[in-house]
């Protein structure tokens, strides 16, 4: 009975997983692929202030609606009826309306005035911020209501939109990072009208439904998770604004593009991490729930590092034949934020289950002292090592959080890392040195080893894929 408990919550993972994959996966790839695009299109100056401004956009998103998509998403997941469902999103549609006005009175008293440097830019930097909370929000509910075939669409449908937009604004018109930002703001508030048009959204509103006892449950839930997003936040924002004080746009530009590889293995997990947060809400309560995701662990990080690896293997490709060469530079630094970015992903495995027991507490706290630690790292090397301060600090800081989490969190549940994750990363860390000689023949025997190496350790997954996406192409 526990083995096919166990099997049931599995292949619900896995299916959740595989559909969230298709929208993730092709609106990531296709942004990849616009990358070497924007590049060219955009100098390492340019790209580095838009960088900078979406990382500053990036904090603001969930903290005007007071983090409360997460907590629309979570209260849905355990809501029995529609008239229930009809009163968790109208409190959150109050608590999201409520912070976009208290943002824009905040916007004209004092946020302008922080972002004196980008006059120019001042409509497009708000309507970017209020469009994408809303869309989020919307995403939420998908998620919330199980809608996941039309969540993995919308993901589709907004990067298409954005690219279309992206090459004529930016290549066509030549309106650079306006371009770029008026693509976002275009894509984003046509998604939330069909996904409003679709789904009745105005049929869910009623004042009849506002109740204090849902706002302050809504509230106990998201509130703590502001101090997490802003220390997640912190611990990115803190790097490329050090960066650019200290160092320069061009070498914020230089660290941006360094971010976009390591980046992959962050997208395969927020993809898994999407159908994992609703899966260890829901096994919260089972009796096997500390082999499970203890299971789980173990496999996402095998998977993470072995596509790590890969990736690392990569690097000559990308910044010798794909990447202009102005961003070269970036290749040393990618190695290192790939480790970074896969132990990032691992504390937010561990993350997702505090939210599961609702220890949003917990949360906050260890990701307040990894933030703490990134920028104390941070500071005192960048004047002796330059670049090599933001991307060491980053990893440190992350290795920091899943430390902490898996200490604490082992006081609760029972967790074990197997030994062959160790093992991987011992691999991955000579991956690294070799990549660092970066001798073409080496490169090449480094490439082939950790591709057979990934199709080895993964051949489960990969057939499982191929069954599951094959069997559904013969059945069409």
């Amino acid at each position: 009975m526990k083995e096919e408990l166990h099997m049931n919550r599995s292949q619900k993972l896995f299916k959740n997983t595989a559909i969230l994959s298709i929208g993730s996966l092709f609106s990531k790839g296709l942004l990849f692929i616009m990358l070497p695009l924007y590049t060219r299109w955009l100098t390492p100056e340019g790209y580095g202030i838009y960088d900078l401004l979406v990382t500053y956009i990036t904090l603001l998103v969930p903290v005007i609606p007071l983090n409360s998509g997460e907590a629309l998403f979570r209260q849905l997941v355990d809501a029995k009826t529609t008239h229930e469902k009809r009163e968790i999103f109208s409190n959150v549609l109050i608590l999201c309306c409520s912070g976009v006005i208290f943002f824009l009175a905040f916007w004209k008293i004092f946020l302008k005035k922080l972002l004196i440097s980008y006059s120019s830019l001042y409509g497009y930097i708000l309507f970017y911020l209020i469009s994408e909370v809303f869309f989020n929000l919307l995403m939420f509910y998908l998620r919330g209501i199980k809608e996941l075939k039309w969540y993995a669409f919308c993901n589709i449908l907004n990067v298409i939109i954005m690219t279309i937009n992206s090459i004529f604004f930016v290549y066509y018109l030549k309106l650079g990072i306006s371009g770029l930002m008026l693509s976002y703001i275009i894509s984003f508030t046509s998604v939330s009208l069909l996904i409003s048009i679709r789904f009745r959204i105005v049929r869910m509103l009623n004042l009849k439904y506002f109740k204090f006892r849902r706002i302050h449950s809504i509230l106990m839930y998201s509130v703590p998770l502001i101090p997490t997003s802003l220390a997640w936040w912190i611990m990115d924002a803190s790097d490329r604004t050090i960066v650019t004080i200290v160092l320069g746009s061009f070498s914020n530009g230089i660290l941006a593009v360094a971010h976009k590889i390591p980046s992959i293995c962050q997208m395969i997990f927020s993809v898994f991490n999407l159908s994992w947060q609703e899966s260890a809400s829901e096994s919260v309560y089972d009796k096997d729930r500390d082999r499970y995701y203890n299971k789980t662990l173990n496999q996402i990080a095998i998977l993470l590092i072995s596509i790590g690896i890969l990736l690392i293997s990569c690097n000559f490709i990308i910044f010798n034949y794909i990447f202009d060469k102005n961003y070269y530079a970036a290749y040393y630094q990618c190695p290192i934020l790939i480790v970074a970015l896969i132990l990032s992903s691992l504390a937010h495995f561990l993350g997702s289950i505090y939210n599961a027991f609702k220890e949003t507490v917990r949360n906050a706290v260890t990701t307040l002292l990894s933030a703490i630690t990134n920028i104390i790292i941070h500071l005192l090397l960048v004047s002796s090592i330059g670049l090599y301060a933001a991307t060491l600090s980053t990893l440190l800081s992350y290795l920091f959080a899943f430390v902490c989490r898996y200490i604490d969190l082992k006081s609760q549940i029972k967790l074990k890392i197997n030994r062959r994750v160790y093992v991987l990363f011992i691999i991955m860390f000579l991956v690294i040195l070799f990549v660092y000689i970066n001798h073409p023949i080496i490169n090449i025997i480094v490439f082939i080893f950790s591709l057979t190496l990934f199709v080895f350790i993964n051949q489960r997954i990969i057939l499982n894929v191929f069954k599951h996406f094959g069997g559904k192409l013969c059945r069409n």
